[in-house]
């Protein structure tokens, strides 16, 4: 399943006219555009309401015939996107217990936060629906429709500062569990972000299928072009020693590069998080299942903290895996 962008000369032309009229980058004109049909005065109108919210102050030089620069006289809009919020948060969507307690939780908890980004893991048909109805406003929910599966992935992106370029379902043809990669392509200015999210297969039976998994995926971060900024995350479940045989040089760790605090180390932590606890364990588990991995020359981590760690009203916790938010600046 994908959800390409491609203009027709025509829209390319009108893009143009329009980038050159209203003194905005090409970027802002298609984004602007392709949401009113291409019309070109409803268009408009919606980049006046954009500008004038914007803390950003324009001016013009023309002093040139035939052409006019920007010239920003305050808070230059940076050519490269360098700093925003990502979260990924496995939300146990299967697990019917006060389900709808525990995702209103998980919804406040992204609306009080506002990230760029979101990557959800095990989300189920109801909960998109709840997903849709809160959300929705506010964020881009891809893929538009959810895998023929019991229980899926989702990426959400506030597409007001950045355009979805593409999105891709790309499957992983030997999970007995149906997981898949989750590919959304973000541009912003001259810039692409490439986001991927996922659920590795789960257990530790599961290890070699995953290993296969985080390998395709590693395949699929070394084939774009350097210049591109790559962030993965998601519930890998990874146990440390899987990573042995795997070449990370040029993957950076989030966590690792925010400083390895161990306070924000374990996202499935049963000694803490009792949602889920495994009777025949002399020691309730503690793994760093969810995880953020990035490629780039320019962005930098400068926060990473586990977050849903109080309890609710319900004696729940809104999940059994902690979610995580990473702040790039």
């Amino acid at each position: 399943m994908a959800e390409m962008v491609h203009l027709t000369a025509d829209q390319e032309r009108i893009r143009d006219d329009f980038s050159k009229v209203n003194c905005c980058d090409l970027n802002l004109a298609t984004y602007f555009l392709s949401r009113n049909d291409w019309q070109v005065e409803p268009a408009q109108n919606a980049l006046i309401v954009y500008n004038s919210s914007a803390s950003e102050v324009y001016t013009i030089n023309t002093d040139s015939s035939d052409s006019f620069d920007v010239v920003e006289s305050l808070d230059l809009r940076e050519s490269k996107l360098s700093s925003f919020t990502i979260i990924s948060w496995n939300i146990d969507g299967l697990q019917h217990t006060t389900i709808s307690k525990r995702i209103s939780a998980i919804v406040s908890e992204i609306m009080s936060k506002t990230p760029l980004i979101v990557f959800f893991q095990e989300v189920t048909e109801f909960v998109l629906v709840y997903f849709k109805d809160y959300l929705g406003s506010i964020y881009t929910i891809l893929p538009e429709e959810p895998q023929n599966s019991t229980y899926f992935c989702i990426t959400l992106v506030k597409t007001d500062h950045v355009f979805i370029e593409s999105s891709e379902v790309i499957p992983f043809y030997h999970s007995t569990m149906g997981r898949c990669l989750i590919m959304v392509k973000l541009k912003y200015e001259t810039q692409t972000l490439i986001l991927l999210n996922s659920h590795l297969e789960s257990t530790r039976d599961g290890s070699k299928r995953r290993c296969h998994q985080l390998k395709q995926i590693l395949s699929l971060i070394n084939s774009f072009p350097s210049e591109y900024d790559i962030v993965f995350g998601g519930d890998f479940n990874l146990r440390d020693y899987e990573l042995q045989n795997l070449d990370l040089s040029n993957i950076k760790d989030a966590w690792t590069t925010c400083g390895s605090d161990n306070k924000h180390q374990y996202t499935f932590d049963l000694a803490i998080n009792d949602n889920l606890q495994i009777p025949s364990a002399a020691v309730q588990p503690r793994n760093r299942f969810d995880r953020f991995w990035f490629k780039s020359t320019h962005l930098n981590p400068c926060y990473f903290k586990i977050i849903g760690t109080q309890r609710l009203n319900c004696g729940l916790f809104p999940s059994d895996h902690f979610g995580i938010e990473l702040k790039f600046h």
